[in-house]
């Protein structure tokens, strides 16, 4: 059994439900040379803790929920962010009526979206040697700076569990991206998605029984995105039915309303919303 470690000298946690630090994979994680990354216990998901290094002071509220996102954003992982010097005041609504439980929340909608996914494993890049120790340096800042409006769109959009609410905010993305309504930036970049390298992010699937480690989850969303793919350009134009169609018709009321009607509408979306999720992350990181 693996023995807790003790958390000390802590501001800032999430809730990152889906993600795990593993004990063997490296003796620490840095965020921008600043401040480390911890978990209690690395095979049990669930708490992240910003600890400031020595002589450094806690990051603001707004870097730390930066850092959060870049973590959302890099492994696919919805998050809860706490501000509270007394760790055990878990929930910051007890007064409210709003979202009394956000960690159970975040645990169920987790849940529901990964589906067979029982846990996501933290990237390896940046691991270095240093001083006879394993560190995984997250330059942070450096790399997603002048991006962070679309990764707080991006991590907004992981913590849906209603797929109309999901696309919305995806499409959002590339709207900030393009700052136009997009329709051109998909139908120029849809053909780029089935050979678009976005890496390889380690997942533990259950699947009949089995459960297998080490599976790229962006190879399980590529194909789910294939042969829809084929179907909306049998269509026509992708980029104008993503925005009029399901964009609009989301967003707005009106004869063209694309409600949750239990039926065709939401057979589409919950497909479509897997094709631009993947086009959402794709035009981040084509332009960091």
């Amino acid at each position: 059994m693996n023995k807790k470690k003790e958390i000390k000298n802590v501001k800032y946690f999430a809730c990152i439900p889906s993600l795990f630090l593993q004990d063997c994979m490296c003796s620490s994680v840095l965020i921008d040379k600043k401040y480390f990354l911890e978990q209690s216990n690395g095979y049990e998901g669930g708490r992240f803790y910003i600890i400031p290094r020595q002589d450094e002071e806690h990051p603001s509220f707004e870097n730390a929920l930066f850092y959060m996102n870049c973590i959302s954003f890099e492994h696919e992982s919805l998050f809860w962010l706490f501000e509270d010097d007394n760790i055990n005041l878990f929930n910051p609504f007890k007064e409210h009526s709003y979202e009394m439980d956000p960690v159970s929340l975040m645990e169920e909608i987790s849940q529901l979206k990964l589906g067979g996914v029982n846990g996501i494993y933290f990237l390896e890049i940046g691991r270095k040697e240093n001083d006879e120790e394993e560190i995984i340096y997250l330059d942070y800042s450096l790399k997603y700076g002048k991006r962070k409006k679309e990764l707080s769109l991006y991590a907004q959009a992981l913590r849906q569990s209603d797929p109309f609410s999901e696309y919305l905010h995806y499409y959002r993305v590339l709207e900030t991206i393009t700052e136009n309504n997009a329709k051109k930036w998909i139908n120029d970049n849809l053909d780029d998605l089935e050979n678009f390298n976005f890496g390889t992010l380690k997942a533990s699937v259950k699947c009949l029984g089995q459960k297998k480690s080490n599976i790229n989850l962006y190879d399980i969303f590529k194909s789910k995105i294939k042969d829809r793919i084929i179907r909306l350009k049998e269509r026509g134009d992708v980029g104008k039915y993503f925005y009029n169609v399901n964009r609009c018709g989301i967003a707005h009321g009106g004869s063209e309303l694309r409600d949750f009607d239990f039926s065709v509408n939401l057979a589409d979306i919950a497909c479509d919303v897997y094709v631009i999720k993947l086009l959402a992350k794709m035009s981040i990181l084509k332009n960091l």
